[in-house]
């Protein structure tokens, strides 16, 4: 995997997913061609099936299953994500379609430090029960004309925290959920690596609940 040096070492960070990994993939990716100036420490997942870890493992990057299942319970799964995050000195965790809600205790010891990507427009396309293809299917079913992709801070609510960087999408008239989930899903894989570019170069900064990008 490559990454780039900066003159305190590489920055580093963590990915958590719950699926296929393809947002994992695109960071891969664009940190093998330098894109990205980071190095990414781990990748653990909340199912042990998730195509994501062997995405990673392919690539060299340490792959873990850490699950209710692994660690019996979820105070105890963040428990070890968090000591991840200090074994491989993580300066930023990135959420790639992980499916489960983080809590105050790791949100506390990881301040500003925890971003996550949803596939729509936030706050208008979020909240309990709309992740993945629900979204897609909200969208449709409201007749909306614009999706997109969001990218924001973590905080205790579901897709509340403060938003890093939106991009929209048209909603075409012949547009099923599948069609338009693969045109958000591309927009996905182009933004997701330039946030995180972004952090590793220092442009980020937030006031209150306002993200400032100094690029």
């Amino acid at each position: 995997m490559g990454c780039f040096l900066t003159e305190s070492g590489p920055y580093t960070i963590g990915v958590l997913i719950s699926g296929s990994g393809t947002n994992l993939q695109a960071i891969i990716d664009q940190c093998a061609l330098g894109n990205v100036p980071a190095s990414l420490a781990f990748v653990a997942s909340n199912k042990a099936s998730a195509f994501g870890l062997e995405r990673a493992r392919q690539s060299g990057i340490p792959a873990f299953h850490i699950s209710t299942k692994t660690h019996g319970s979820q105070q105890a799964v963040e428990t070890e994500i968090f000591r991840l995050v200090r074994l491989y000195h993580v300066q930023l965790l990135c959420l790639a379609g992980y499916l489960k809600k983080v809590s105050s205790w790791l949100i506390e010891r990881m301040p500003h430090q925890i971003i996550n990507i949803h596939p729509g427009i936030l706050p208008f396309m979020g909240g309990d029960g709309l992740y993945g293809h629900h979204v897609h299917e909200r969208v449709l079913e409201l007749g909306l004309k614009i999706s997109g992709v969001t990218i924001h801070f973590v905080d205790e609510q579901y897709d509340h925290g403060a938003i890093i960087a939106q991009e929209c999408v048209p909603v075409l008239p012949e547009d099923t959920a599948d069609t338009l989930a693969q045109r958000v899903l591309a927009l996905e894989h182009q933004l997701y690596p330039r946030v995180i570019s972004l952090f590793a170069r220092n442009k980020i900064r937030l006031e209150g609940r306002k993200v400032f990008i100094d690029d």
